[in-house]
């Protein structure tokens, strides 16, 4: 079953597209089996990074920043403000192969500032940085 992960950045911070990119590579540098592609969503412009591993398995991610993430935001934890928001869409893993991949990414979520992060397949909060 594939999963989806939204990472909200609880203050306005310095987070942009390139640095979050460049971040996740970043934890993928001195793995061998790991492919970066870099794509653009012809309908919205977005720009997309997709993580391949063993030339199978795929993570696609997406750095979000609108209304339209303080909108969904607000369903999630009320007197709280979010702007922007990595998506994470990990594909479907049937026998639980790439579970440590997952493992990596979520580790590298906790360890941002002022991060809340929220699995939308299951509608819960994961993680939420102390205050």
């Amino acid at each position: 079953m594939s999963y989806t992960l939204h990472a909200y950045f609880l203050t306005d911070n310095e987070q942009n597209e390139g640095s979050v990119f460049d971040s996740i590579k970043g934890l993928f540098a001195n793995s061998k089996d790991a492919v970066f592609s870099e794509d653009r969503n012809p309908f919205t412009k977005q720009n997309i990074l997709r993580l391949t591993i063993d030339n199978f398995y795929t993570i696609t991610f997406l750095f979000e920043k609108s209304n339209h993430v303080l909108e969904d935001f607000k369903e999630i934890k009320k007197g709280k403000r979010a702007k922007s928001r990595i998506r994470i869409l990990f594909g479907a893993d049937p026998d639980n192969n790439f579970d440590h991949i997952a493992v990596m990414i979520y580790d590298f979520l906790t360890k941002l500032d002022n991060v809340l992060i929220y699995n939308v397949t299951n509608r819960k909060i994961l993680y939420e940085t102390p205050c």
